[in-house]
């Protein structure tokens, strides 16, 4: 700037030329290095002043983004809540149409779960106590998923708690709770913990996800997967002992805690 103001000043110049001692050059060079000082000066102001403007922004944004995430974690419970009286029943046999490969259509599931209930979980159910149910995903091996929402939490608490009975079964029957995308993925990467020895036992409860390191071990809440990255950082000689699972479909591993206690 210094450079810009001198040397591509011509008037400048002649007057440096003109004058015959420093003395008299001096007072010049006051007065450039006083008007440049003045420049820095708002510069400096003007920078502090934007600082000021961005970090007020970045703190604004660092709320929105704090609410942004109660909100989203608000409507994840909500959405949670409303599959409280569904179940899924995995591994449900249908018809398939031999031609197509596919499942033919309108299928009554109810009978099917119907069948299940009543006959496999000793319980006395009717076509009464379900709302709707129908098949979801894709058939493999002439079973299929199936989707069910009974008419009341009572009907589907006392399914959920005799699911146990399913155990062994012949063709692989298990229910397991309606859970939302995100903690679907929960119990998906809690399954693959269980796997590689790094947690003894998962399992859900009314739409809540818990989780064990060791057997006498505290059970703890998974909320997020930041609550998974705290178990994986467990260090426990007792978590290298534990069993692969062979049933990686059923969320509850290793436990009996897997129940409906009637509360969300």
């Amino acid at each position: 700037m210094i450079g810009s103001l001198v040397f591509n000043s011509s008037s400048f110049a002649k007057r440096v030329f003109r004058c015959s001692s420093l003395e008299a050059v001096a007072p010049l060079f006051a007065t450039i290095i006083s008007r440049l000082y003045s420049n820095v000066e708002k510069v400096n102001e003007d920078v502090k002043s934007n600082t000021t403007i961005v970090n007020e922004i970045d703190t604004e944004v660092g709320t929105l983004f704090k609410r942004i995430v109660e909100l989203e974690t608000r409507l994840e419970n909500q959405e949670q809540y409303s599959r409280r009286t569904s179940l899924r029943f995995h591994n449900i046999r249908v018809p398939i149409d031999p031609r197509t490969g596919k499942i033919p259509h309108p299928i009554n599931t109810d009978i099917y779960i119907l069948q299940v209930c009543n006959s496999k979980l000793g319980l006395n159910l009717t076509v009464n106590d379900i709302g709707r149910s129908h098949v979801i995903g894709k058939v493999k091996n002439g079973k299929s998923q199936v989707i069910v929402r009974f008419l009341s939490y009572r009907t589907r608490s006392k399914v959920y708690t005799n699911k146990k009975a399913l155990k062994g079964d012949a063709d692989g029957i298990f229910i397991t709770e309606n859970l939302t995308q995100y903690r679907t993925g929960l119990t998906q990467k809690l399954s693959d913990l269980k796997y590689n020895h790094k947690i003894f036992a998962y399992w859900t409860s009314d739409g809540r996800i818990f989780a064990k390191t060791t057997e006498k071990g505290t059970k703890k809440l998974i909320k997020n997967y930041d609550d998974i990255t705290a178990l994986e950082t467990t260090t426990d000689d007792d978590n290298q002992q534990q069993e692969p699972d062979l049933s990686p479909g059923t969320t509850n591993q290793n436990s009996d805690e897997n129940h409906n206690n009637g509360t969300y």
